[in-house]
């Protein structure tokens, strides 16, 4: 997991100035704040992924909106996730596990020009169908964590995700297509 925050801070290109030293220059705290932290609630992205293992596979459709800055330059974000998840598992002997998950999900987001990682907590609705059984939904806590590298600027690239519940979890890469606001 520290290696997933890690590059995706390397990917989002985090600026020195975000470095956690707890120090700012004399000009910065005595310059008024014309673009600080804060500001208003406003679209931030749609994507569709999929990722993938061995034995798993995850396809994925959300919308982000972005809450609050928390960068002067605009680059790290809370905001919410809304989306749909299907998760489709085969195992040994033909057996097949398939989740569908509705998400509502809170997101902090550092981006920059060659890419994004988000780390997601909230609530997921869960419906499983295990041999053709459709199973009574359920209300799970869900976490994780994204990283996406452009390949085309802020459209399509490489995904790398890492999605975790009290009963099934995927971690695996893949690719993205997505319209994101961001820009440097």
């Amino acid at each position: 997991m520290a290696a997933l925050i890690f590059a995706g801070a390397c990917i989002a290109g985090v600026p020195h100035s975000m470095a956690m030293t707890g120090q700012e220059s004399q000009d910065s705290l005595s310059s008024p704040r014309t673009s600080g932290t804060g500001g208003y609630p406003s679209f931030r992205s749609v994507q569709v992924d999929v990722a993938s293992v061995v034995v798993r596979t995850s396809v994925s459709g959300s919308v982000d909106a972005d809450l609050f800055s928390l960068a002067r330059d605009g680059t790290a974000h809370i905001g919410i996730r809304l989306g749909a998840e299907w998760i489709g598992t085969s195992g040994s002997g033909g057996e097949k596990q398939y989740c569908r998950d509705l998400n509502a999900l809170g997101r902090i987001t550092v981006a920059g020009s060659r890419g994004r990682f988000d780390l997601l907590a909230g609530m997921c609705s869960r419906r499983e169908t295990e041999w053709g059984l459709v199973e009574p939904h359920q209300w799970l806590a869900k976490f994780g964590a994204e990283v996406r590298l452009n390949l085309v600027d802020s459209v399509f690239g490489l995904f790398g995700k890492v999605s975790i519940t009290e009963e099934l979890g995927i971690v695996g890469g893949g690719l993205f297509l997505a319209f994101d606001t961001f820009r440097q």
